[in-house]
């Protein structure tokens, strides 16, 4: 079926017909379909497109939820495409969004990845800031994935802070909340920094 084989075809034909409501939706399912394959710049475009979608739509709790899970997604995407500059600034309007609306898991998320940002950067206390700030917000909103990921992003920074302690100790965190709560696929990203 073209939804699942190639959404962005429904998403232009949708996009140009005016029906925009469809038409974010079909972006975003051909940004994750491209992110999937890893290919970024594909899903940058598509996340875009569906942002300037979104923009048609009048103001609403559900076009707020659409637009930080757009912006968290190209972040995600420009951030594996070493697009560093532009994914920061995507970062800011991403914060504003949600502490403007009281986004509390989100918030996590947003600095979980400005986090993830700042280790290649090579900015270990930005790093440690954002990801304790992250590790915050993930237990205000009861987000257990998000907590582990921020778990695993504070063991990042103080790897490479080389507080090898202090790492290994958030690393065993984030493994044992993985485990217990069956997030394979971030224990996986974990599992080996335990053993270094």
């Amino acid at each position: 079926e073209i939804s699942e084989s190639a959404p962005e075809t429904l998403a232009r034909h949708y996009t140009e017909g005016g029906l925009f409501d469809k038409a974010v939706s079909y972006w975003r399912r051909a940004a994750e379909r491209a992110s999937g394959r890893y290919a970024n710049t594909e899903a940058i475009g598509h996340y875009r497109k569906g942002l300037a979608a979104l923009a048609r739509l009048p103001e609403s709790n559900e076009r707020i939820d659409l637009e930080l899970g757009l912006r968290l997604g190209l972040i995600a995407s420009l951030r594996l495409a070493d697009r560093y500059d532009d994914a920061l600034a995507e970062l800011d309007q991403a914060e504003s969004l949600a502490v403007g609306n009281n986004r509390i898991a989100e918030l996590a998320r947003i600095h979980h990845l400005r986090g993830n940002i700042y280790f290649p950067l090579g900015k270990i206390d930005q790093c440690l800031t954002e990801h304790r700030t992250a590790w915050e917000f993930a237990r205000q909103s009861g987000s257990i994935e998000n907590e582990a990921r921020a778990l695993g992003g504070i063991g990042d920074a103080h790897y490479m802070a080389g507080r090898m302690s202090s790492a290994h100790e958030h690393f065993d965190r984030c493994v044992a909340l993985c485990r217990e709560h069956g997030f394979d696929l971030i224990e996986i990203e974990y599992l080996p920094m335990r053993a270094s």
